[in-house]
């Protein structure tokens, strides 16, 4: 559980080696899971979406099938991003297909899923060179992630508002990128990637009063005692 506090705290303030070591201690320590138990298939796909986050859209489509068909929508949706990335757009088109397709799982993560493909569809947009439609699909994934319970840490560690404000912000909405920064910040206080974003759009943010999560030597103390 603290693992899991430190690698979402260190994806929303866009700690990318923090962020990536904890992931690999979840994954160790989630190992002992039943595949396809909630617990199981929450922090997989906590996991899966950091990793997601971090690496390079040819390290993603590296990352091996999870086992538990909770969590492989989010696999191929990963992969539709990652393609759709390096403009692949028939074969995002194929991952996506196949995400839909999937056997769904129940609950929350029923909701994290349909997220997940709405923001699939964004990128395939956005490959497609049509900023608009992108758009409209981020935000109906921001609407998703309204939908979903309180959960601490969150199921979607960075706000899917940040989303929105980059693809506005490609599109030349300055005021309404500016806006969905705004919303992150006041959904996550202290989301780095919605400070910059802010920065860059001529506004002024405070700087985050917390501490950094642990890092080098204190994040492997860390991890080692917690997993």
């Amino acid at each position: 559980h603290h693992t899991h506090f430190i690698m979402s705290s260190a994806a929303q303030i866009g700690d990318r080696e923090t962020a990536l070591a904890a992931a690999d201690a979840l994954d160790r320590a989630n190992a002992g899971a039943p595949p396809g138990s909630r617990r199981h298939d929450q922090l997989h796909a906590a996991v899966l979406h950091t990793r997601a986050l971090f690496l390079t859209p040819e390290q993603v489509l590296a990352l091996p099938a999870p086992a538990a068909d909770g969590v492989k929508p989010l696999w191929l949706g990963a992969r539709a991003e990652a393609l759709a990335k390096l403009g692949r757009v028939e074969e995002a088109r194929r991952e996506l297909k196949a995400l839909k397709g999937a056997p769904a799982p129940t609950g929350d993560m029923a909701q994290v899923v349909q997220l997940a493909a709405a923001i699939a569809e964004g990128r395939i947009e956005d490959a497609r060179r049509r900023p608009a439609a992108a758009v409209a699909r981020y935000e109906a994934a921001e609407r998703i992630e309204a939908s979903l319970g309180y959960w601490e840490p969150p199921l979607w560690p960075v706000s899917v508002a940040v989303t929105v404000a980059e693809a506005k912000a490609r599109a030349g909405d300055a005021k309404g990128a500016a806006e969905a920064y705004a919303r992150a910040l006041k959904k996550q206080p202290g989301n780095r990637w919605a400070e910059r974003g802010l920065s860059m759009a001529g506004r002024r943010v405070q700087p985050n009063p917390m501490p950094p999560p642990p890092r080098s030597a204190e994040l492997v103390e860390a991890l080692l005692f917690f997993t």
